[in-house]
């Protein structure tokens, strides 16, 4: 699995981990808690491509 990849996964635990929508700034605040370097820019375009995907 490539890192990317990785980090998809990791976004995608974060938001099933809450009861309410959550935006880029909280997935941000999570990843940096599990020792993923990610800015919010990066996790909004990931969660674009979830979103037109339909996986979210």
């Amino acid at each position: 699995m490539s890192e990317s990849q990785e980090k998809i996964i990791e976004i995608l635990r974060i938001i099933n981990e809450y009861d309410k929508p959550v935006g880029a700034r909280v997935v941000s605040k999570e990843l940096i808690n599990r020792g993923y370097d990610l800015g919010e820019r990066t996790i909004r375009y990931h969660m674009q491509i979830l979103d037109e995907k339909g996986v979210y």
